[in-house]
């Protein structure tokens, strides 16, 4: 509901798209886009740290400034105080759980670099952070924002916890599944990715997955733009996926459903992190009946 209203705000406020600068010097990342946070998607990136320096990551104008509690009953308040930055290019940044006496105090013209706030932990927020968002408003769209900040130089790659089959009666997990009969299943898989420690981080989601079933890619889902549908929220691959066709939980992905036939079938996930860093988990199952 939040990202929906954002999405108007976005839209009311007056090509393609350069880099931008990371708005915080320190880029410790305590969540990334498309994980799922109470029911719905994360449509930004949440950077870590209290009382940090917020600049603007390119050239732009501020057009819109929020108080939090301050009776604009249409905007959500799970951001707390918030900056809206209108870009030349039809991007609009925006920069949340912000102190809120570090808001600037009038709508204003601003260069890249310069300061547009502090961060910390006003809204409905665990711990202190900036959370920053990228709308696209000539496609109606919110963008991954690490597609277009200078690339994090990191190398632990996502991890894979484990697999499982559903076929309808709550998942088995495929190391405990010496064979299993013929029929349609749904295959889940718990991922995280790592922080820049090499930590497995159960809230951070990877960039992408993929599924390959005896041989042949059947499943693909890149976390790179989320967009409104039918009321809800929506990541875009093929066919559109809300959040409970993508998440079974929290950090159990839902990866597509396959007919099992006799014999052997094998399945193949590779994930992957913004970086490029990936991991791949297969696994072969007898099939009888």
């Amino acid at each position: 509901m939040r990202a929906l209203a954002f999405s108007l705000v976005f839209c009311l406020a007056a090509g393609s798209v350069g880099a931008l600068e990371w708005p915080i010097v320190d880029k410790t990342i305590l969540s990334l886009f498309g994980e799922q946070r109470a029911g719905h998607f994360t449509t930004g990136i949440d950077l870590g740290g209290d009382a940090l320096p917020v600049s603007s990551p390119a050239d732009g104008t501020i057009v819109f400034i929020y108080q939090y509690n301050s009776n604009f009953e249409e905007i959500p308040s799970g951001l707390g105080n918030f900056v809206a930055i209108e870009h030349s290019d039809n991007l609009m940044s925006v920069f949340g759980h912000l102190k809120g006496d570090s808001l600037p105090t009038t709508r204003k013209i601003v260069s890249k670099g310069d300061p547009v706030g502090i961060s910390g932990s006003s809204g409905y927020t665990q711990s202190a952070r900036l959370s920053f968002e990228l709308f696209d408003r000539s496609k109606g769209q919110f963008v991954n924002p690490l597609s277009f900040l200078p690339p994090l130089m990191e190398k632990y790659s996502p991890v894979i916890r484990r697999l499982y089959l559903d076929r309808g009666n709550g998942p088995e997990p495929v190391d405990t599944i010496k064979k299993t009969k013929p029929g349609t299943v749904e295959l889940l898989a718990d991922i995280a990715d790592q922080n820049e420690k090499g930590t497995a981080n159960n809230s951070l989601g990877p960039y992408s997955m993929e599924v390959f079933f005896n041989g042949n890619k059947r499943f693909e889902l890149i976390n790179e733009v989320l967009k409104e549908s039918r009321g809800r929220m929506v990541v875009m691959p093929d066919t559109p996926l809300g959040v409970e066709d993508v998440f079974a939980m929290p950090g159990r992905y839902r990866l597509g459903k396959y007919d099992l036939r006799r014999g052997k079938v094998n399945f193949e996930v590779l994930c992957k992190d913004f970086a490029g860093n990936q991991r791949v988990a297969s696994v072969s199952i007898p099939v009888e009946d």
